[in-house]
């Protein structure tokens, strides 16, 4: 049994999690400690504890130093902060070691859903055969900085447009990265040169997703050398399939929050590709060298070789972030959705339209054989889930709506 392990140097809020994670501990275990180099003793007494959940602020060793220390010495336990304190440097800070980050006051059962899901997590880390690779990175990927900064501030009692745009405009790629999506396709109507209106285009939802893949796309610009692709291609179709995923959804509900988990899932479907390209270089190549000589579609040469694809690896990852599921699901199932498992079905029918089913219709309209050269992706249409989910029927129309879309009419 996986075990979660709450540090805070105040006895009552230890008591308090204690109390609220009572009726939980049939299926997890709950540790707590009061510094923390009582949670690192622990953490060594303790090999079932999978995650840790500490304050920022305490005497002789604060937070940031222990999700640091905990990440060079457990690199496979998941790291959270949860403080009143998440604000400015603190947050940066925080952020390069943390894989979510809650404020304080916390509401018990938020808290208790983002343990239980992080435990599993935990536990589909051992799916992995590159579980090894993955953790001699410097432990699990930590969430991005400015992310982070945004969610943040987003989840502040009062958030604050001017600190919103602040923290894009620090980063001059950033912003422009943000003017380009918001003039692409018409999606303003007219050319659009100020952050301030470009992030009030964008939507708060979507500039959360926007920038989460922005950040994973710095420093990327030597992949076509490397490894043969464009990574403005990867960029592009990215945006594209999270826009066609977008103008489906809109055909289909009026909910906002649901059209904006359509947009985030299709912006982000490959951001798997970037992490194998940048953090396991070597295996990326060797992938895409299977792919080409055996023929077969770069999903296909991930499977034989690693096990996984890079549309489950980038699931893995935004699960570990703590995305909303419907979006994880999109992501680590779009190219072959007839191989979800059946809780992924189950989520569906509580939404008037899937993530999944969006996404998947989005990225095979929006596919292009030249993202990647001859080792191009390349997705086909999984015809048994399309007539499963009741929808072949739609998609003349939903062609239609994405060539709007791509024409900006």
């Amino acid at each position: 049994m996986n075990s979660v392990l709450f540090v805070d140097d105040e006895e009552h809020v230890l008591k308090g999690l204690q109390l609220a994670f009572h009726g939980a501990r049939s299926s997890m275990g709950v540790y707590t400690a009061p510094g923390g180099a009582e949670a690192l003793a622990m953490l060594e007494d303790h090999p079932d504890i999978a995650m840790i959940v500490t304050d920022m602020r305490m005497p002789k060793m604060d937070g940031i130093e222990l999700l640091k220390a905990t990440m060079h010495e457990h690199p496979d336990v998941v790291r959270c902060m949860l403080s009143g304190n998440l604000t400015g440097e603190a947050t940066i800070q925080a952020s390069r070691y943390a894989h979510q980050m809650l404020t304080k006051p916390c509401e018990t059962n938020h808290l208790r859903d983002v343990v239980i899901r992080a435990l599993a997590v935990h536990e589909r880390l051992d799916e992995f055969s590159l579980k090894d690779e993955l953790l001699s990175l410097g432990g699990l990927p930590s969430i991005p900085t400015q992310y982070s900064q945004i969610v943040a501030e987003l989840n502040a009692p009062k958030p604050s447009m001017e600190r919103l745009t602040a923290i894009i405009r620090r980063d001059p790629a950033m912003s422009v990265k943000v003017l380009q999506v918001v003039n692409s396709h018409a999606m303003a109507g007219h050319e659009i040169s100020d952050i301030d209106l470009a992030v009030r285009y964008i939507g708060l939802e979507s500039l959360k997703s926007f920038v989460l893949m922005a950040e994973l796309f710095a420093s990327q610009d030597d992949l076509e050398s490397r490894f043969g692709f464009n990574v403005d291609d990867l960029w592009n179709h990215g945006i594209e399939v999270g826009q066609y995923a977008s103008a489906i959804a809109e055909t289909e509900t009026e909910d906002q929050e649901l059209i904006g988990r359509c947009y985030t899932a299709g912006l982000l479907h490959d951001l798997g590709i970037l992490f194998f390209a940048s953090k396991l270089p070597d295996r990326f190549a060797e992938a895409l060298k299977h792919a080409e000589e055996s023929h077969k579609t770069l999903m296909h040469a991930e499977k034989d070789l690693f096990g996984a694809t890079h549309a489950e690896i980038g699931g893995f990852l935004l699960d570990l972030w703590g995305l909303a599921m419907p979006v994880v699901n999109a992501i680590t199932y779009h190219y072959f959705p007839s191989g979800a498992p059946e809780e992924v079905y189950m989520v569906h029918e509580n939404m008037e339209i899937d993530p999944l089913l969006v996404v998947h219709v989005a990225n095979y309209f929006s596919e292009d054989q030249e993202t990647m050269g001859e080792n191009a992706i390349s997705t086909s249409a999984d015809v048994d889930y399309l007539e499963k989910m009741h929808c072949l029927e739609k998609l003349d129309h939903w062609w239609d709506v994405c060539q709007e879309c791509r024409d900006g009419s």
